[in-house]
C-alpha cells in the first residue's frame, strides 16, 4: 500500500509552551526501515509521538534468511480536557453551515469549560460554557458562512477550564472551492511589436466579482502558455494518462516521480499498462504512449517496468502476445495499433526490421496519428532498406494533408482522423507533426507558420485533450530551443483601467503574469513594449458563470436524490441516508467516459464494503453499467467507463448526510474524456440538511 509519512518537523503551535496548540495529527508517528541490531540481537528506537489523544500501535518486523518474526505493543496517549473537531474536509464558497466542535473531559471530576474559535478572515466565535461530568463529552457548534474566494479555513479552537487549569487548543483545517466553477471564458495570444490595444468583457450572468484577466507577458511561445498549465493543473480526472500528461505538460518532475513509483500497480501480468491500478489485460496505445513521452521528455522511467513494457509492444507487435481485448479495442487492431507500438520500440533502439515488416507500407491510407507514427519510426531506423524512399513518400503524404482555415492548420482527413481509443485526436496529430518535422532542414522555413497553426487551434488557452497538451508543451519546448535566440529587452507594460503591471525584462528575462480584476463593463487592455524584441502576451479572462437549463453536447444528465433512512420525511436531517441516482444518455459510442457528481460538503460516501461501508445500506443499488473504477472522495463521486455504448445508462450510490446547513452544490457532469467536446451538465442548486 502507499506509505503516509506525515508532516515532519512542523513546529508545534502558540502558547509559548504553556498551551501548545495540537495541529499534528497525522495517522503515522514514525517509521524506520532498517534497524542495526547490537551484539545481542538487540535495538532501541525512539518513536516521537504527535498530537493526537488517541491509542497508537508499534510494530517492529524482523526478517532473516531462514527466520521471520514480528512483535507490537499498544500505548495510548491522553488528556483531562481534550477538543475533537467535527468539521467537514471540503466547503464552497457561500455554504451556510454548523461548525461542530466535542469537548471530552477525560478526567475524574467534573469541570466548568469555556470554549471559543477562530479562522483568518472570519468573525470570532463567540465563546460557549459547557459543564462536562467524569468521562462526559458535549458537542458545540456555531453557525458559520464560508466567504467568497478564499483557498481555505485555518481554525484555531481554544477549550480552558473556568477557574482551573485544564486547558487545550487543536488546530484543524477546510479546503474552500468553488460552488460555480469558474472557467476560462476567452484566451488568445499576441505578439506585441510596439503597442497593443484588446477589448474584453464578460459574458452575460457572471457572479459578481468573479471577474479575472490574467496577461501573461513571456519571452517565447512555451513561456506564454500560462492558461494551458493552469487548465492541466486543474484538470480533476485521474487515470494513469492523465496524470502523466499533467507533469509533463507543467514540468513537475516531482509528480512524475510519485507516479513512477506506483507504475507497478498499473502494469497487467502481460507488461502492458492498465489506465487504473488493479487487475487488466493492458492497452497497448497507453503503453506506447507513456514509453513514446518519457523519452520524448526526457524523463526516466523503472527499469524494470520499462524493460517489461518493451517486451509487451514487441511481443504484441510480432503476434506472440495472447489478451482478452476491451469492447472498443477491435478497432485498434491493425497498422494503427502496431505502428503506434513501433514508434514507441523505436526511442529505445527496439524496433527491428522483422517488426517494421509486419506492417505494410500505405501511408496514404492511414489515418494521420498513424502517418506521424511511421515517419518516427523511420527516422529512428537508418538502417531499414529502402529507409529513404519510404521516409521521403511519408513526409509527402503528411504534407498533402496539410491545410489552413486563416491561421487554423487543419487535416484534409480530420473527419477519420479522431483515433479516440489510440489517444489521438486532430489537436494531438496538429502538435506531434510539428515535431516531426522540427529538426528536418527541408522544412525549417515552414516550421514557424506551423506553429502558429498548431496554437490557433487551441480552445480558450489549451488544446482539447490532455494527450494534445503534454505533446504540445514538448512541441513548444523543442521550437524555443531551435528558434527563439533573441530573447526581449527593456520593459513591457499592462493596464486596464486603473489597475496595471510593469515587466523588467533584466530582471523577469522568461516574463511575468498580471491578475486583473474584471468588471461587467467591458474594457480594453493597454499593452506596450519598450526595448529590443518583441514579447508576446497570452490574454486570459475567467469568470464563474452559473448554468441555467441543462447543456447537452452529445451527452445528456439527470441526478435523482432517493431517501434511504430519512428522520423526518421530506426534509434531509443531519445522520440521513440518501441514494443518489444518475441517469445519463450518450449520443454515440465512446471510451473512457466519466461521470462527475458533486455531495454535500461533509457527507460520506458509502461502499458495500471497506472502512466506511455499509453493505445493508448499499445493498440496494442498481448497478446499471458497472464502471471500471470509482472514486469516493469528499466533494464529489466519479466513476470512469472504459466503454459506454449509446443509449440510456444509470448508477447509484449512497450517502449519508453527516453536517447541518445549506450546502451549494457544482453542476454534476458527464464528459467523453478524449473527445471533450462532448459533455452534458446539470445544475444542482443548494442542498440543506438541518438537525
Amino acid at each position: 500500500g502507499r506509505r503516509h509519512f506525515g508532516k515532519k518537523a512542523l513546529p508545534a503551535g502558540g502558547g509559548g509552551g504553556r498551551l501548545p496548540t495540537r495541529e499534528l495529527l497525522d495517522s503515522l508517528l514514525f517509521w524506520q526501515g532498517g534497524v542495526a541490531l547490537d551484539g545481542n540481537g538487540e535495538a532501541s528506537v525512539e518513536v516521537p509521538l504527535n498530537d493526537s489523544l488517541t491509542a497508537f500501535r508499534i510494530v517492529a518486523v524482523a526478517a532473516a534468511e531462514a527466520r521471520f518474526g514480528t512483535g507490537q505493543t499498544s500505548l495510548r496517549t491522553t488528556q483531562d480536557l481534550q477538543l475533537i473537531a467535527g468539521l467537514p474536509p471540503v466547503l464552497r464558497d457561500g455554504d451556510q453551515f454548523q461548525a461542530h466542535v466535542t469537548a471530552r473531559n477525560g478526567g475524574e471530576r467534573w469541570l466548568q469549560v469555556e470554549v471559543g474559535g477562530a479562522a483568518a478572515g472570519l468573525p470570532a466565535l463567540a465563546a460557549q460554557t459547557v459543564r462536562l461530568g467524569a468521562g462526559e463529552s458535549r458537542e458545540l457548534a456555531w453557525p458559520v458562512l464560508v466567504p467568497q474566494h478564499v483557498a481555505g479555513l485555518e481554525w484555531t479552537f481554544t477549550a480552558r477550564e473556568v477557574g482551573g487549569k485544564a486547558r487545550d487548543a487543536l488546530k484543524a483545517k477546510e479546503a474552500v472551492r468553488d460552488a460555480v466553477p469558474a472557467r476560462v471564458q476567452s484566451s488568445a495570444l499576441y505578439r506585441v511589436a510596439d503597442k497593443l490595444e484588446v477589448p474584453v468583457a464578460l459574458p452575460g450572468g457572471a457572479l459578481p466579482g468573479s471577474g479575472e484577466l490574467r496577461a501573461t507577458l513571456a519571452a517565447s511561445l512555451l513561456d506564454g502558455q500560462s492558461p494551458l498549465r493552469d487548465t492541466m493543473r486543474r484538470y480533476p480526472y485521474t487515470c494513469l494518462e492523465q496524470k502523466a500528461s499533467k507533469a509533463i505538460a507543467t514540468r513537475d518532475a516531482g509528480a512524475w516521480r510519485a507516479l513512477m513509483s506506483d507504475l507497478p500497480t498499473y502494469q497487467a501480468q502481460v507488461g502492458l499498462l492498465n489506465f487504473f491500478p488493479g487487475s487488466g489485460e493492458g492497452n497497448v496505445a497507453l503503453t506506447a504512449y507513456l514509453l513514446s513521452m518519457a523519452d520524448e521528455a526526457g524523463w526516466s522511467l523503472p527499469a524494470d517496468a520499462k524493460s517489461r513494457m518493451l517486451d509487451a509492444l514487441a511481443n504484441d507487435v510480432a503476434g506472440r502476445l495472447e489478451r482478452r481485448r476491451g469492447a472498443w479495442e477491435s478497432s485498434a487492431v491493425g497498422p494503427v495499433q502496431r505502428l503506434a507500438a513501433l514508434e514507441a520500440l523505436s526511442r529505445y533502439g527496439r524496433a527491428t526490421p522483422a517488426l517494421i515488416s509486419t506492417v505494410k507500407p500505405e501511408p496514404r491510407l492511414w489515418a494521420s496519428s498513424a502517418l506521424i507514427d511511421w515517419i518516427g519510426v523511420l527516422k529512428r531506423t537508418p538502417g531499414l532498406a529502402l529507409r529513404d524512399e519510404l521516409l521521403k513518400d511519408a513526409l509527402a503524404a503528411l504534407d498533402s494533408r496539410f491545410t489552413y482555415s486563416g491561421r487554423r492548420l487543419d487535416f484534409s482527413s480530420e473527419d477519420r482522423d479522431g483515433l479516440w481509443w489510440m489517444l489521438a485526436s486532430a489537436d494531438s496529430n496538429a502538435v506531434r507533426a510539428l515535431l516531426a518535422v522540427m529538426d528536418d532542414p527541408d522544412w525549417k522555413d515552414r516550421i514557424p507558420k506551423l506553429v502558429a497553426g498548431a496554437l490557433a487551434r487551441q480552445r480558450d488557452g489549451h488544446w482539447n485533450t490532455t494527450t494534445a497538451n503534454a505533446w504540445g508543451s514538448l512541441a513548444l519546448e523543442r521550437y524555443q530551443q531551435r528558434f527563439e535566440a533573441v530573447r526581449p529587452a527593456g520593459r513591457s507594460y499592462v493596464v486596464l483601467g486603473q489597475e496595471g503591471r510593469l515587466v523588467d525584462w533584466d530582471v523577469f528575462p522568461r516574463g511575468a503574469t498580471a491578475f486583473l480584476p474584471l468588471g461587467s463593463d467591458p474594457a480594453t487592455l493597454h499593452v506596450k513594449h519598450e526595448g529590443r524584441g518583441e514579447p508576446y502576451v497570452s490574454v486570459t479572462t475567467r469568470a464563474a458563470v452559473p448554468i441555467g437549463v441543462p447543456v447537452q453536447h452529445g451527452y445528456g444528465i439527470s441526478r435523482v436524490v432517493v431517501p434511504i433512512d430519512q428522520k423526518t420525511p421530506g426534509t434531509w436531517s443531519r445522520g440521513d441516508v440518501a441514494r443518489v441516482r444518475l441517469t445519463f444518455d450518450a449520443r454515440d459510442d465512446m471510451g473512457w467516459v466519466v461521470v462527475d457528481d458533486p455531495i454535500p460538503a461533509g457527507a460520506s460516501i458509502l461502499s458495500a464494503s471497506g472502512p466506511r461501508g455499509s453493505a445493508v445500506l448499499a445493498r440496494h443499488e442498481a448497478e446499471g453499467d458497472w464502471p471500471a473504477w470509482q472514486e469516493r472522495l469528499f466533494d464529489a463521486y466519479r466513476a470512469y467507463y472504459e466503454w459506454l455504448p449509446r443509449g440510456r445508462h444509470s448508477l447509484e450510490y449512497t450517502l449519508r448526510l453527516n453536517g447541518e446547513g445549506a450546502w451549494k452544490l457544482p453542476p454534476t457532469r458527464v464528459e467523453a474524456m478524449y473527445a471533450p467536446e462532448l459533455y452534458g451538465e446539470a445544475a444542482n442548486g443548494v442542498f440543506e440538511i438541518g438537525k
